[in-house]
Formats: structure tokens, C-alpha cells, sequence
């Protein structure tokens, strides 16, 4: 059955306000469901070499910020796509004005991360995760695929997930794909 309106109804629609059959949803590719916590590292955070340091939590590489951008790879070294989406998201993003923070986690060893963030201007945390065993649990292929996931680092729940995998993988695409779920997340209710 279809829902009936009246013209009051729609006027408090134009408003931003009153009954609707669209509820609004969130932009997801779901890798791992909204709402899911995020699967810790098998030997936790702390284990994780990283650039500039380890981290014992989720919390502590989101530095205080309300969202952390997790980006994803099980690559075992800085392969093209990968450091073009680091670069990305690191010179791109507004992560102030968004009250967000950003990190990323890839099988490439710590002096990979270190040259990475030295020469492409990479400041965020890079962790490395040498077997990929954290990335498996993150649901992330290999083959170059890069996943990012966007984190509440005060409970360590899922809040949307998005991949870039395939030929026709556009780093920019992924990066705006990104920066619209963190508005539409930041935006003030109706």
C-alpha cells in the first residue's frame, strides 16, 4: 500500500521535515557490515610496527577525532595504486573540517612506510601488518585492492566500508566516495 499524503504533508516535506517512505541510507559497499566492530589485530594493535609508531588502539590512531579512515591493503609493498591512494587521501581530504582522522595498514615492512611518508608527504599513521593476517580479517583480497573503512574509534564500530579493486579502479573516485559518506555522517539532522 501506498502511503497517502496531504498537501500539509508535503509542504513539511519541502521543509525538510514530516513523513517520508525514503528512509535515508547510508553509502556503503558493506565489506563489513554497518554496525559490525571492527575485528582487532590478531596480536592487537600494540604489535603493529608502524610510521611514526605503534598504537594501542583504535582511539589512540584516531588522536580524538569523532571517525577513523581506515584504508586497507594486503599488498606486501608500496605498489603503484596503493601509494597513489595514500597520497590521495592524504592531500585531498579535509580531515580537520570533517573531525576525522586517517590511517592505513598494508604487509609492507616499516621501512617502506617510513620512505613513503618521507618522500610522497604522508603524514598520517601507516601500520604495517607483515603476514596480512589483520587484513584477511578485514575481508580485504589481494591483487591490489585497497579497502577503507570508516571506524567509530569510541566503540570500534563499522560505519561504512569501500573498495577499489579491479582495472578500472580510480583513486579519485574512492577518495570522494569517502568524503560524501563523512559529510552525510558530519551533516546535522533534518
Amino acid at each position: 500500500a501506498t502511503p497517502q499524503y496531504s498537501y500539509d504533508d508535503f509542504q513539511q516535506l519541502l521543509k525538510g521535515s514530516g513523513k517520508t517512505s525514503r528512509a535515508p541510507r547510508a553509502i556503503s559497499d558493506n565489506r563489513l557490515m554497518a554496525g559490525a566492530l571492527l575485528p582487532p589485530p590478531p596480536d592487537g594493535y600494540a604489535a603493529l610496527d608502524g610510521v611514526p609508531y605503534s598504537y594501542a588502539s583504535a582511539e589512540a590512531l584516531a588522536d580524538g577525532r569523532s571517525t577513523l579512515v581506515l584504508i586497507v591493503s594486503r599488498e606486501d609493498y608500496i605498489a603503484e595504486r596503493l601509494r597513489q591512494a595514500l597520497v590521495a587521501f592524504a592531500s585531498t581530504l579535509p580531515a580537520t573540517q570533517l573531525d576525522t582522522a586517517l590511517a592505513a595498514v598494508c604487509s609492507a615492512p616499516v621501512s617502506a612506510l617510513r620512505k613513503l611518508s618521507r618522500k610522497a608527504g604522508v603524514s598520517f599513521p601507516l601500520l604495517s601488518d607483515p603476514s596480512g593476517a589483520w587484513a584477511r580479517t578485514l575481508n580485504v583480497n589481494t591483487g591490489g585492492e585497497v579497502v577503507v573503512y570508516l571506524i567509530d574509534p569510541s566503540t570500534e564500530a563499522v560505519l561504512s566500508s569501500f573498495v577499489g579493486a579491479g582495472n578500472d579502479f580510480v583513486v579519485r573516485t574512492l577518495v570522494d566516495k569517502v568524503k560524501a559518506a563523512l559529510e552525510q555522517l558530519t551533516a546535522p539532522p533534518p
